[in-house]
């Protein structure tokens, strides 16, 4: 896992952003890292066929708004920033939200991006803002999706055993031991059967559920290629294993050990893997009562 050494926080003024703001200080402080604080403003200078004068207006009172943008975002970090954290810079740029923030994030080699669960730019989601849901779909880079949180000192990092899955282990790993908290590894068999298998029973179907030896075993594997992985990371940890579907398990779980974090595998940057992202590190980061860590892949 690369170190990190830069991280780019986006904020709108929002409380969800601010939480952002404040857990992405945390991290730089832990990592040692960059903190570089971005603020997109809207493009304000569009097409005006009608009043042609109105975009040379436009053009014109531009510098002049990112200058108070970034005195406001200055005035963001006096407040809610400690002291002790100087490695810190203001970037101010136009442009939507999310392509803003993509574009320099990766301009600037950005290790890690961090975004609030919610802000005030576009529609939102019932639990996860539109902004954030397509920085976690197209960063070159992970993604910490910040929400307030209990810190107990708890860690839930989840695994299938894939390749994505081991950086984010990784992740979970060093950032355990820089809290010095305790981590819980899970890993979820997805064994049950689900509604919709049910449901296909009057039309010939059914739920193919495996006999309980058979699902013993595979427990009994997965816990064994946990504790390997653990030895391989240096790290102890707690381990899981579960029936259900994975992101349901992760949600459950978390709200069970009371987490402060989830951390958990994406695949890699291609466009066909970027666009079709959604399943189970989106639904959790939707729906985790706590800061979902999606650590990508990367070439």
């Amino acid at each position: 896992m690369p170190k990190v050494t830069s991280i780019i926080v986006a904020i709108d003024f929002s409380e969800p952003s601010l939480e952002a703001l404040r857990q992405a200080e945390t991290l730089a402080w832990e990592m040692k890292a960059e903190l570089v604080v971005f603020h997109a403003i809207p493009n304000l200078v569009r097409a005006n066929p009608l009043f042609p004068h109105q975009n040379i207006e436009d053009v014109f009172q531009l510098p002049a708004i990112m200058d108070r943008a970034t005195q406001a975002v200055e005035e963001v970090i006096e407040t809610h920033l400690s002291k002790g954290l100087f490695n810190v810079r203001i970037v101010v740029d136009t442009g939507w939200p999310d392509t803003a923030l993509l574009r320099k994030a990766e301009e600037i080699d950005a290790n890690l991006i961090v975004v609030g669960s919610r802000g005030y730019t576009g529609l939102k989601h019932v639990l996860l803002g539109s902004v954030a849901e397509r920085v976690i779909r197209y960063a070159h880079c992970p993604v910490l999706v910040a929400r307030p949180a209990p810190k107990h000192g708890k860690i839930l990092a989840a695994t299938d055993f894939s390749d994505p899955a081991w950086p984010a282990v990784e992740m979970a790993s060093e950032i355990t031991k820089l809290r010095n908290a305790d981590l819980t590894v899970m890993h979820s068999l997805g064994a049950k059967a689900t509604t919709l298998s049910w449901a296909a029973t009057p039309f010939g179907g059914g739920p193919i559920v495996p006999d309980e030896k058979s699902i013993q075993e595979a427990r009994a594997a997965a816990h064994h290629l946990i504790e390997t992985s653990l030895e391989r990371f240096a790290t102890t940890a707690s381990i899981v294993v579960t029936d259900g579907l994975a992101q349901d398990e992760i949600v459950r779980q978390a709200t069970v050990l009371s987490a402060e974090l989830v951390v958990l595998g994406n695949q890699g940057r291609s466009a066909i893997q970027r666009i079709a992202l959604g399943g189970v590190a989106e639904t959790v980061a939707r729906t985790a009562p706590c800061s979902v860590l999606v650590v990508r892949l990367t070439p």
